[in-house]
This record gives C-alpha cells, structure tokens and sequence, in this order.
C-alpha cells in the first residue's frame, strides 16, 4: 500500500490484511496506509473483517491500481515508470509530500511513543 503505483500478476491467491484473522492489531502505519489507499466501500471488510482479495477483487478494493497476466507485468511497470519519470520531480515530490502528510506526521509520532 505504500508504493506510489501498485501493479500487480492475475493468479490464484488472495491479497489482503490478515492481521485480525490472526489475532493481531494493525500497527499505526497499516491503519494510515488502509484509511489512505482502500477503497471507503471495502475499509471495514478488509482491515476490519480481515477479507481477503484475488487480483482483480484487489484491484476494486484499492490494494492494486491494476492488475496484468504475469506475462505482461514487467512490460507495464517499465511503461509506468517512464511515464513518471517524465513528470517534472519537484511538483511530484512536493504534491506527494503534501498528499500524505497528514499521515505521514501520525505515522511519525506513533513511532516516538
């Protein structure tokens, strides 16, 4: 959830926050990425209800941006990094600083504590 674009390979497995199914708690970071990157529509069924996505379910909830046959996959990270590399890195930088800020200083100050 934290990579700026996330792809990923159509195959039989499931992606998803297991960490209730497990009896674990979420850390700040995983609740900052979730709130911030999944769908509103999936929130609680996915960190909450610990459900579990194939690529293409993933891809509705938020985890994935797209999901490709793992033949095609590297050819699609390699035309969206050239994509973004063409973006001028300044406004790219201080627009996605500014887009996660808020969770960015929750996500330090739980790491003070």
């Amino acid at each position: 959830l934290a990579a700026d674009t996330r792809f990923g390979a159509n195959g039989d497995f499931k992606i998803g926050l297991n960490e209730t199914a497990i009896g674990f708690e979420l850390p700040v970071f995983g609740f900052e990425f979730a709130k911030t990157r999944l769908s509103k529509r999936h929130l609680q069924q996915a960190v909450v209800q610990a459900q579990l996505y194939n690529p293409t379910e993933a891809v509705d909830a938020g985890y994935l941006d797209a999901a490709y046959p793992a033949s095609a996959l590297q050819e699609a990270a390699l035309t969206q990094a050239q994509a973004l590399a063409e973006l001028p890195t300044e406004a790219y930088g201080k627009n996605k600083r500014g887009l996660r800020a808020e969770s960015a200083s929750i996500i330090e100050a739980s790491l003070q504590s």
